[in-house]
This record gives C-alpha cells, structure tokens and sequence, in this order.
C-alpha cells in the first residue's frame, strides 16, 4: 500500500474497565518503588519488630523455650496493652521512615517533568490520580503497622484463646486505630509536600523539621505562656495524647509528659490536617500550570 493511501483509523481493541484504568498509576508506581535499593531495604526492615514481637509471643508458649529460661523470666513478658503500645512506638518511627524514603518522589517527580498533562489527557480524573498516589503510601505503610499488629493479636488469640482476647482485645484494635491516625495525615502531608516543593531533599527535611523542632518550639511556648496548648503543632504531642486515649493510659503516660493535651484536640488536629494535606494535594494537580514571565 502506498504512503499516500494510508489514513487513520480508530483503534476498535478491548477497552480497559474504568476500575482497572484507576490501578495503573499506583502498579507503576509500585514497580518505581521496587526497582529503589533504598526503598526496598526500608520496607523489609519494617518487619523486623513485628517478627521480633511474634518470636517472643511464640516463645512464651514453646516448652523448649520455657525449659531453657525458666517459665517465671519469659512468663513475665505480659501480652497486653503496654505491648502493643510499645510495638505502636517504635512502628511509628519506622513509618516515619518509610515514607520520607518512598512519598517526596511521588507526585514532584510527575510535576518537575511536566507529566501530570500526560496522565490527565488519558481517562483518568484528578481522583484517580491522587488516589492512586496515596494508595502507594498507604499500603506499605499498612504492611509495616496494624495490619502485623491484627496478625500478632490473632496469633495471641489462637494460643491463649477467647480469655486473652476478652482482656487485652482493646490493645489489638486501639493499635489498628492508632496506626491510621498516623499513616493518613502523614501520607496526605508527604504527597501534599511532595506536590509544593517539588524537591525531595526539601520535602524531607521539612517533615523532619515538623517532628522535632516543632517539639521544641510547643515546650517553649508552653514554658512562656505557661499552658499546655503548644503541644498542638507538636505532632508526636499530638499523636501521643490520641494514642493515650486508644490504649486507655499505659506505657505512653510517661512518654507524653505530665501535662497531656485533651484527646479531642488531638483527634481535631489530625483531622485538620488531613482536610488541609487533601485540599494542597487537590489544588496541586491540575492538567496545566500558569507560567509568568
């Protein structure tokens, strides 16, 4: 056939459902986090304390184990709330972690490459595509806190069985409450971060200002003003007085200080910050930029 006789034609192929057309931007961007030595060293060292925490559960019911010890040293291990707070602790910083590694790139990279037009002229909403950008943060951040944290509680359950789970039940569930009250505001404000400084360095370094010198900052307005209200640009403050109410007290009264904030400001700053991160993030993706000149 000749170049001239040529003409387009319509693609008339199967079409995709508009459900699976959603799951593009998070499987690739799944492959991107696969393909990051960095990203993938963080992720599996997320499951170091969860292991940990399933080999003494395991412990305290293995005869050998019992035998070697002694049955009073590894019976004195209680599988109960300061447990689990204790396992909320340090899968927090571990979260911190992971996505300071995995959120900055997310959305700057798509936006420092003019990408966001590409993936917006294709029939994918703004939804879909911010969506699928939290997706990306939120379920490794799932895999690393409560969801180890229900299977530790199981694990419990089906040694000591319905007893164990009468008493200490509320420790599995206050640690799956708890870990979203972390991983949703913190994955909207990295990818709300991620889509204003287009930066990953930038970003990165102000999360970590937002945790620690923010810390600093609520004592001293607290020692000025004498109240106790300037824990609430504090998030560890803020996280600390929410899990203190999900765990009904325990190991965290004496990691939060004396003067705890009230639960429910708590609970009002995280849901504030959620609705701004979401508001940023939506305001940021948009098919095309306004350039001055």
């Amino acid at each position: 056939m000749a170049v001239y006789e040529r003409r387009f034609e319509p693609y008339d192929g199967p079409l995709t459902t508009a459900s699976a057309r959603r799951w593009v931007i998070p499987r690739f961007a799944f492959a991107e986090i696969l393909r990051s030595r960095i990203a993938l060293i963080t992720f599996v060292a997320g499951f170091a304390v969860p292991v940990a925490c399933g080999a003494v559960i395991y412990a305290r019911q293995n005869a050998t184990v019992l035998e070697l010890f002694g049955d009073e040293i590894v019976r004195q291990v209680t599988i109960g709330t300061d447990f689990f707070t204790l396992y909320l602790i340090l899968q927090g910083w571990l979260a911190l972690v992971l996505a300071l590694v995995v959120g900055p790139p997310l959305v700057a990279r798509d936006m420092t490459d003019n990408a966001l037009p590409l993936y917006l002229s294709r029939p994918l909403s703004r939804l879909d595509y911010g969506m699928g950008k939290l997706l990306v943060l939120l379920a490794p951040l799932s895999a690393i806190t409560w969801m180890p944290a229900l299977l530790l509680g199981l694990l419990q359950y089906g040694f000591d069985g319905s007893a164990w789970w009468t008493e200490h039940g509320r420790a599995v569930w206050a640690t799956v409450a708890g870990s979203w009250a972390l991983i949703l505001p913190l994955s909207l404000v990295t990818l709300a971060l991620s889509s204003v400084v287009q930066r990953r360095w930038v970003a990165r370094g102000l999360m970590l200002g937002a945790v620690f010198v923010s810390r600093g900052m609520a004592e001293a307005i607290n020692g000025v003003l004498d109240t106790r209200w300037g824990y609430l640009i504090s998030p560890t403050r803020v996280l600390g007085s929410v899990w203190s109410q999900l765990f009904d007290g325990g190991t965290l009264l004496t990691i939060t200080g004396g003067r705890r904030m009230p639960p429910e400001s708590g609970w009002a700053v995280l849901a504030l910050v959620c609705v701004a991160g979401a508001i940023v993030l939506a305001s940021r993706i948009r098919a095309y930029e306004e350039v001055r000149t």
